[in-house]
């Protein structure tokens, strides 16, 4: 009885069968009731004792297979009988086919003289053996109880000695065994902590969403100056994995073992994160935000708030923008801005009519007619007339017409004829109005115009009046013609376009000031646009770069919106056009992630809620640990690391461009800067080249002022004169500092000082981001040899802590990690990438959930997976038979970790010289 004071029913039935079976003799004796069967009344009373075997049969097979699972089939007779992709579930039943058959064996019901019985098939062999698991069907009526099935049994019944009945029949029973459900789930369990991180939720996912902020706050303490020469580290992915396996447990079963989350706890606190108590439970992104505070190395500076971000502005894209609108699109913009929407209004009214018609004489014959009509137009008060909606009435014209119409008719009776006239004289009120409003362009916000100036009613005058009022109104009263509407092209006052060019001046300004937050984590980077998000914040500005009023007091004011309007599109697409190769490098990263074997999280990861009969999970070893190479063990490898060691003349040669035919100018000025008194043929080199890109700039002064070329050319030598060596002014030339120095010396004002500015930046911009023609890879090779010596002499001789002394300003030029920079201007981060790779494996895992009933060794069900041979004695001959093996869960995976921080020189990576470390088991 349990604690309800309820009776287990497999207990009831087997108390039944027995008393049954007893009182059974007892009734045999007695004479049968007339009318009832006693054959049939026998053989219900065996199926129901087979029906209380089986359920018992059930319970102890699923006992048995729970800890005894097979997973694997044995290559032996019977081992080849179960199914690969069903052997649990084909043992089971083979199991509850051998336990039910030797439960029938001991039943025998009686009814007076009759005798019933129930038996099923021997086994004799492996084809046997195919056939009684075929007879038995296992269905899962919900988790922790089954519909069990055996097909196939032979009811026997005698009456009186003779046989009376053979027939086949199906035994079903549901019985409470939990059973399929905890081999399922176990099984759902090794396969999620073996799946690739790529094929979806898992140990692998689990792992990387631990690393992730771990990393990204490691390398952000490390771009702080913490003196972190190993931002990921095998000791941190032990961690990460055996807390995946936590996580994986839960979502699988419900719970964890509570003994494995007190060995993560106290790894994450040997580990250096904080609060080691709550490790088990909040997520791994929370505790992140826990880890600078105990990080185990001792920051040279207070490190960055793991969200810091860094900022993306548009200003190249805002003086591309520029320079298109004063070359030719401000023009267009300010014509669009001056076409107006015209329409021309006419009404007639028909105020006198009189007819003065001639008699003819009677019995007279019509001979002839004649009709003449004359049209007389005169001046008459005006009358009111409305406009349509946001049009403005700008001039109105009134007319008296009066028309005569005479008809001359001729008469004749024979010998005679008479000619007679009538007359019809109308007289009507004509009142044309011109109206007018600004015509309705996209994106330009609609305001009324305060005035349309008289330059706009002559030019909506020829428009619509083109033949005068006279001849409108004369034409009007016979209906050859009416209201029109048509869009007239106003011409805007030439003082207009210097106002525009000004305004646009300011406006870029704004616009190269618009900026967003970058925020610097690598799963940020990768999975989002930051150029994209630029240019969502753009839009969001965009009514206050506009800056329209609420209404405009003229068309002069409202072209100047026009013009603004364009010009911050302009930037706008130009900024999504970048969002677009901004996305082409995300990509590309995103590709050499996935090549790498890694996923880049984008969220919340998925994780089912399990409805769970588990009571209880156990897992041995309950820490999987590094030391113990069957355990666990892990390899990961930097993919942009520091030159240091193996990796110094490969990442030396990339810092200055190794492999191209021509070098960068700033690049050969930073190679200069770096050993100037060494090589000599660079600095020519770097001289010839900086003097070519004056002369771009001289020609560039020429073309967008009035200076000529040798007063261009002397504006560029002042600027330059201000940087004393080659190498600065090389390096002047391409970061912008020169062109705004030459915009100063120049003593340009007004629209040639706008425009000058803005070409020359983008002049600049293209410079730095071409190969020049000027410095060869022939002169800059003896160049790149000897810093190449100089550095990775210095990186052998110095140790980790020393190196930046060693190296000096030029560290700058190397590095760790991989700049994002989709266009000059744009580049908002820099990331790397570490590909990891785990192993390892369980010795035991135990699974108990459900209850058996009294009379059994133990009191809940216990699923184990571990490594031994599975044997039963399946054909009751006393010696067990192998079926198959029990395995260990294993797992094994691969995935890529990346973290990002601001641009900057520092970059983020390993700098201890071991981009590959790997556990003493790999």
């Amino acid at each position: 009885m349990d604690d309800r004071g309820r009776v287990p029913f497999a207990l009831v039935g087997v108390v039944l069968l027995v008393t049954a079976t007893a009182v059974g003799a007892t009734l045999a004796t007695r004479d049968t009731t007339t009318g009832t069967n006693a054959a049939d009344r026998a053989a219900d009373r065996a199926l129901a004792g087979a029906r209380v075997a089986l359920e018992r049969a059930t319970i102890e097979a699923s006992a048995a297979s729970a800890a005894n699972p097979v997973v694997t089939p044995a290559d032996t007779p019977y081992g080849r009988a179960l199914r690969e992709d069903s052997a649990f579930r084909d043992a089971l039943a083979l199991r509850v086919y051998a336990a039910a058959r030797a439960a029938f064996a001991d039943l025998n019901a009686r009814h007076g003289d009759a005798t019933a019985r129930v038996a099923l098939d021997v086994i004799d062999g492996p084809n046997d053996a195919r056939r009684a698991i075929r007879a038995v069907e296992i269905g899962e009526v919900r988790p922790g109880r089954v519909c069990v099935t055996v097909r196939n049994a032979t009811l026997t019944v005698t009456e009186n000695g003779e046989t009376v009945g053979v027939r086949e029949r199906a035994v079903s029973v549901v019985v409470d065994t939990p059973v399929l459900a905890l081999h399922d789930r176990t099984a759902s369990f090794a396969a999620r902590v073996d799946r690739g991180v790529v094929d979806g939720y898992g140990l692998a996912r689990e792992t990387t969403l631990r690393l992730t902020p771990y990393t990204a706050a490691r390398g952000l303490a490390q771009y702080a100056g913490a003196p972190i020469a190993n931002v990921l580290a095998n000791r941190h992915v032990e961690v990460a994995a055996n807390d995946g396996l936590l996580a994986v447990l839960r979502a699988t079963f419900g719970r964890a073992s509570n003994p494995s989350e007190a060995a993560v706890g106290r790894a994450y606190a040997l580990t250096g994160v904080t609060d080691a108590l709550a490790v088990t439970r909040s997520s791994a992104r929370a505790r992140a935000t826990r880890i600078l505070d105990s990080m185990n190395a001792t920051p040279a500076q207070p490190p960055p708030d793991p969200t810091a971000e860094s900022s993306l502005t548009p200003a190249a894209a805002a003086d591309s923008a520029l320079l298109d609108a004063l070359d030719g699109g401000l023009k267009s913009g300010l014509a669009d801005a001056y076409r107006v929407d015209a329409r021309r209004l006419v009404r007639v009214t028909r105020t006198a009519h009189r007819a003065d018609a001639a008699t003819p004489p009677a019995n007279w014959t019509r001979r002839a007619t004649d009709t003449a009509s004359e049209t007389a137009v005169t001046a008459a008060p005006a009358r009111p007339v409305d406009a349509p909606r946001d049009f403005t009435v700008l001039e109105t014209i009134d007319r008296r017409v009066t028309v005569t119409r005479t008809t001359r008719t001729s008469w004749t009776n024979g010998s005679a004829v008479r000619t007679l006239s009538s007359v019809e004289r109308s007289t009507y009120h004509v009142s044309v109005a011109l109206a007018a409003r600004p015509a309705l362009l996209d994106g330009v916000p609609a305001r009324p115009v305060d005035a349309l100036d008289e330059r706009v009613t002559a030019a909506v005058r020829r428009a619509l009046l083109p033949d005068g009022a006279d001849a409108l109104a004369a034409n009007a009263v016979t209906g050859a013609v009416g209201a029109l509407a048509e869009t007239v092209a106003v011409a805007p006052p030439s003082a207009l376009r210097e106002r525009a060019a000004r305004s646009l001046g300011r406006t870029r300004n704004r616009v190269a000031n618009t900026s967003t937050a970058v925020r610097v984590s690598g799963a940020s980077v990768l999975a989002s646009s930051p150029v994209a998000a630029l240019a969502r914040t753009l839009a969001a500005d965009r009514g206050r770069l506009l800056d329209a009023p609420a209404h405009y007091e003229s068309l002069a004011e409202r072209a100047l919106v026009v013009s603004r309007a364009r010009y911050v599109d302009r930037t706008l697409a130009l900024v999504r056009d970048r969002a677009a190769d901004s996305a082409g490098v995300r990509g590309a990263l995103r590709d050499t992630v996935t090549r790498l074997g890694g996923w880049i999280p984008t969220g919340a990861t998925t994780r089912e809620t399990p409805e769970t009969v588990v009571s209880s999970v156990s897992a041995s070893p309950r820490y999987l640990s590094l030391v113990d190479t069957e355990a666990l063990a892990a390899r990961n490898v930097n993919v942009f690391s520091l030159p240091y060691g193996d990796a110094a003349d490969t990442v030396v040669d990339a810092a200055f461009d190794g492999g191209k035919r021509a070098v960068r100018l700033a690049t050969a000025a930073d190679l200069l800067a770096a050993a100037p008194d060494r090589v000599p043929d660079l600095a020519a080199a770097v001289r010839a080249e900086t003097a070519r890109v004056r002369e771009r700039f001289a020609s560039v002064v020429a073309d967008r002022t009035r200076l000529d070329p040798d007063a261009a050319e002397r504006a560029v030598s002042r600027a330059s004169a201000r940087w004393q060596t080659d190498a600065a002014r090389a390096r002047a030339a391409t970061n912008g500092s020169l062109a705004a120095a030459v915009v100063a010396a120049s003593d340009t004002h007004g629209t040639e000082r706008v425009v000058l500015t803005a070409a020359l930046r983008a002049e600049s911009r293209a410079l730095a981001r071409s190969d020049g023609g000027g410095v060869s890879e022939d002169v800059v090779r003896a160049a790149r040899q000897t810093a190449r010596s100089e550095l990775t002499a210095a990186l052998g001789r110095a140790s980790t802590n020393r190196v930046r002394r060693a190296l000096g300003g030029r560290l700058a030029a190397l590095p760790a990690g991989l700049p994002v920079v989709p266009l000059p201007g744009f580049w908002y981060a820099t990331v790397n990438a570490w590909t990891v790779s785990v192993r390892g494996g369980y010795e035991r895992v135990a699974i108990t959930g459900g209850a058996l009933p009294p009379g059994f060794d133990v009191g809940a069900y216990e699923y184990v997976r571990e490594d031994a041979a599975v044997s039963f004695d399946v054909d009751g001959d006393g010696r067990p038979e192998t079926l198959g093996r029990n395995t260990r869960i294993e797992f094994s995976f691969d995935t890529v970790v990346v973290a990002a921080v601001p641009p900057g020189p520092r970059g983020v990576g390993d700098t201890d010289g071991n981009a590959d470390e790997r556990s003493p088991g790999w």
